[in-house]
């Protein structure tokens, strides 16, 4: 018994190994914590400025529908009337010649030979009177038949015969000028009417003027 005894060793002392617990890692979750801030203030922003877009455009829809447009109206200009220079003239009637014209009140009609209206030559009867200015620097003749020629040797034609419209009648127009004694003539055929005008004045504006007027106004009865 005692040499097993002494045969036996000692036995180690077993130690017990206790794991270690992993240490975490502070600084990664503070960086992702950080991220997941920003990203939430980021999304907020976001989303409010979208939210507040939207009830703009709204407001802005609802404004412009509720908007009637105005129309200023264009003020209305009217043109003056211009004064009819023969308002305040006299109208002649002619039953024998069937014409009617207007013509200055102090101005004076009278017949081809004095009184005599009607005029006989080369065996034709001409129906014929004057209208003349109270100052002789005009003279206009009305003649039915018409006949050619007749006029002063000092006069000569000026340009060519043109066709004019008077009191809606055509006629053929021709222009004669005398310059020794500076006087136009005006000579006005109306070959239907078998009718004639001749307008003697001088040279000046004012006076073709006037002739113009006075044939503006005239016309055929009949």
């Amino acid at each position: 018994m005692e040499q097993s005894t002494a045969n036996l060793q000692p036995i180690p002392a077993i130690e017990s190994v206790v794991p270690e617990k992993p240490q975490q890692n502070n600084t990664l979750v503070v960086i992702l914590s950080v991220l997941l801030l920003i990203f939430i203030i980021v999304s907020g922003f976001f989303a409010y400025q979208t939210q507040t877009l939207v009830k703009e455009l709204n407001n802005l829809k609802s404004n412009t529908s509720k908007v009637e447009p105005t129309f200023k109206p264009e003020p209305t200009t009217y043109a003056e009337a211009t004064p009819d220079p023969t308002a305040d003239w006299k109208t002649y009637n002619n039953t024998n010649l069937d014409i009617s014209f207007k013509h200055p009140s102090d101005w004076k009609i009278r017949g081809f030979a004095g009184d005599q209206s009607n005029v006989q030559e080369n065996g034709t009867t001409f129906s014929r009177f004057i209208l003349e200015s109270s100052d002789n620097k005009v003279s206009i003749s009305f003649q039915k038949p018409f006949f050619e020629g007749g006029f002063d040797p000092c006069y000569s034609k000026i340009g060519i015969s043109e066709n004019v419209v008077i009191g809606n009648e055509k006629f053929t127009k021709s222009t004669y000028e005398c310059i020794s004694s500076n006087s136009i003539i005006i000579y006005l055929v109306s070959e239907p009417h078998n009718y004639s005008i001749t307008a003697i004045y001088k040279t000046e504006n004012d006076l073709r003027l006037l002739v113009d007027q006075i044939l503006s106004t005239f016309k055929f009865t009949n």
